[in-house]
């Protein structure tokens, strides 16, 4: 499947000639299977585009638009993002651990199950996402932001959230450490506050 549409032949090509895939628009395309480990993807459009059972390890994204795109069980891991934007897409249960965003846009992408875990966030800004049930573990945050964001049930173990304002995002039911360490210095509303002192066993009457 997919070996007769243009970005399959032209990622293929690209990795044969180990060259990058540069300023080209891709719209409404599916593939499955498609090997792209260590591609580097530089002013490249992908609109409505879906990608089933896709490696995408260790590619580079520069300044790339990902608009309305799905990825089915799809790994990116030790990826590198930087100056791209990824909006309204599906990459539920995605592999992204230890990937790097730097001057990313990420706007309301369902990203539930994905896994983030050893992922680093340089001034990127992540507005209206799905991140219930992700795995955040380990993250380093550089001046990034989150904006109505839902981390139901997220896992945010060891990621220091200290300068971050999380007063418009969904906390309830977050795996943190013992001591909570992770929220200390983070902007909290009356009830993520309430939340996090549950978790800590203390009892607000």
């Amino acid at each position: 499947m997919g070996a007769s549409n243009s970005l399959w032949h032209a990622i293929d090509e690209a990795r044969r000639e180990e060259e990058e895939l540069r300023e080209c628009t891709f719209t409404g395309e599916e593939v499955s299977g498609l090997f792209a480990t260590g591609l580097e993807l530089a002013e490249v459009i992908l609109s409505g585009c879906k990608f089933h059972h896709c490696d995408f390890t260790g590619s580079n994204f520069y300044r790339c638009t990902l608009k309305d795109c799905l990825f089915d069980d799809c790994r990116f891991s030790d990826s590198y993002w930087k100056e791209t934007a990824l909006t309204g897409s599906k990459a539920e249960g995605c592999d992204f651990r230890g990937c790097r965003f730097k001057h990313c846009i990420l706007v309301g992408n369902l990203l539930r199950y994905a896994n983030f875990n050893q992922s680093v966030w340089e001034r990127s800004t992540v507005t209206e996402c799905d991140l219930r049930e992700a795995f955040l573990s380990e993250m380093r945050l550089k001046q990034a932001t989150f904006q109505k964001a839902d981390f139901t049930r997220a896992e945010l173990f060891r990621t220091a959230l200290d300068g971050l304002d999380l007063t418009d995002c969904i906390l309830e039911g977050v795996t943190a450490s013992e001591t909570c360490a992770e929220f200390r210095g983070a902007t909290l509303s009356a009830a993520q506050a309430a939340e996090v002192a549950r978790l800590l066993g203390v009892k607000i009457q």
